[in-house]
């Protein structure tokens, strides 16, 4: 008997027996007690408390690794904190069931277990009986391994592009990678690869990880090194033709790793660039011809190494000039002592006047004066 409510009772031994509760229209506590001979009823004592109906309506993550330990938690209504609270996964008769951790009267959390892989409802009981039947569905996905990270390296200002290769990846909009201790958000790109930009991080290496759910990260031994970040040191020239073709070096500190891809921009304009000398640090960028007459002849120069951009035109204020080509038109006297010695003037158009002014005869070259533009 609840309450005042009677019900039929099933014997189990001697000292068990099982009733089903009736139902009740509120909220609240009976006393049970238990008849044999369906008059004489006990005066035990014993509480039985009536709650509202628990719902379940969502969870997060909604998967993770078929190893379980992860940390699900389910939202729901009437939640109560009861010494009973326990998850299930899977179904009455196959499922798993672990304990349950109250947050709020709207969320309880739970440490998934081990389970084969697949999707499976999760449900909330808390009398350890009655479970909710509201299907809250959970997949558990294969375990996530990154086998190559490209580039191994990257700038401590952050923001290059890395490719990490890992096996089991799928389209989730909870992707990360985790450097060190920094998360940032991840792309899908196949089931083999996904993409992510380095955050700002001090110099050094760090384990470099994946998460498919945004909690749970795997446990491979791939790294990423933050490194000081290339700086231009030197250009020479630092102006050339309309016409393109100036070769242009650049001293740069801090190389990146060998087989990154180089690169120079003067203005919108990207050309293919190449480290001629790694133990000095030079890279060599051919000028691209100025795209129009009319375009502002002073542009800023960028290098890039793999993603990282280095800016050329703030070393020593500088840019890079285009000038009209020099055409020479005659010169006077046009012969001289084979001693040399022999002061030549040189008539022509569009001449800069320039500390690295010279002048070439066949192979050598000697130190000019500018006199004037023609």
């Amino acid at each position: 008997r609840f309450g005042t409510q009677v019900t039929t009772a099933v014997y189990h031994t001697a000292s068990a027996v099982a009733c089903y509760a009736p139902a009740s229209p509120t909220e609240k506590r009976v006393v049970v007690e238990v008849a044999t001979n369906g008059m004489d009823f006990s005066s035990s004592g014993l509480v039985y408390q009536y709650m509202p109906e628990t719902r379940l309506v969502g969870a997060f993550p909604l998967m993770g690794p078929a190893v379980g330990g992860t940390t699900l938690r389910l939202y729901g209504v009437n939640l109560v904190d009861t010494g009973a609270l326990a998850c299930r996964f899977g179904n009455r008769e196959s499922g798993s069931i672990v304990r349950a951790t109250w947050v709020s009267s709207e969320s309880v959390t739970c440490n998934t277990p081990a389970f084969g892989l697949g999707r499976v409802p999760v449900e909330v009981t808390l009398n350890g009986h009655d479970f909710t039947s509201d299907a809250i569905i959970y997949e558990f996905k294969a375990t996530t391994h990154v086998s190559n990270v490209i580039p191994q390296s990257g700038p401590i200002t952050g923001g290059t592009m890395v490719k990490v290769r890992a096996s089991n990846v799928v389209f989730s909009g909870h992707l990360k990678c985790r450097f060190g201790s920094y998360d940032v958000p991840a792309s899908f790109v196949s089931a083999t690869e996904l993409a992510c930009v380095s955050p700002a991080h001090v110099e050094g290496a760090v384990k470099l990880q994946v998460s498919q759910n945004g909690i749970d990260f795997e446990t491979s031994d791939a790294t990423f090194s933050f490194m000081p970040t290339p700086v231009v040191v030197d250009m020479a020239p630092v102006h050339g033709w309309t016409s393109g073709g100036t070769s242009v070096l650049l001293g740069i500190t801090i190389l990146p790793e060998n087989g990154t891809r180089v690169s120079c921009t003067f203005g919108d304009v990207a050309v293919k660039g190449t480290l001629i000398d790694a133990g000095a640090g030079v890279v060599e960028c051919l000028a691209p011809a100025l795209p129009s007459p009319r375009t502002n002849r002073r542009v800023p120069l960028t290098v890039t190494f793999g993603d990282t951009v280095v800016p050329v035109d703030g070393h020593r204020g500088r840019m890079f000039t285009y000038l009209n080509p020099v055409t020479v038109q005659r010169a006077s006297p046009s012969r001289g002592s084979e001693l040399g010695g022999t002061t030549i003037t040189v008539l022509g158009e569009n001449f800069l006047n320039s500390a690295s002014m010279e002048c070439e005869f066949g192979d050598m070259r000697t130190q000019a004066q500018f006199v004037s533009d023609n």
